[in-house]
């Protein structure tokens, strides 16, 4: 739990310096996240099968957090590159 919240603070410190506000949306979001997983003992469903080698749970919902960001990130620049670019003649 403490390597996620190292991660958290991290994020915090990129946002504050990039005077990101998605950013630290983001960071509260995946640090509120990562204290419900830890501190409540969180249970989440096995969805892999049982000869998988098997970690700390409490990880999957701050993992997804960080990964949808991501991928929002990535569809939203997308789209802007898309509307940037000028009509064809």
């Amino acid at each position: 739990m403490a390597a996620l919240l190292a991660v958290a603070v991290s994020l915090g410190v990129l946002a504050r310096m990039g005077r990101s506000r998605t950013l630290a949306v983001v960071t509260a979001v995946y640090t509120a996240a990562v204290c419900f997983a830890g501190w409540h003992d969180l249970r989440q469903p096995v969805i892999l099968p049982v000869s998988y080698p098997s970690g700390d749970r409490a990880v999957v919902l701050p993992a997804a957090i960080l990964l949808l960001a991501g991928l929002g990130t990535m569809l939203a620049t997308a789209l802007q590159k898309l509307r940037s670019r000028p009509a064809a003649p």
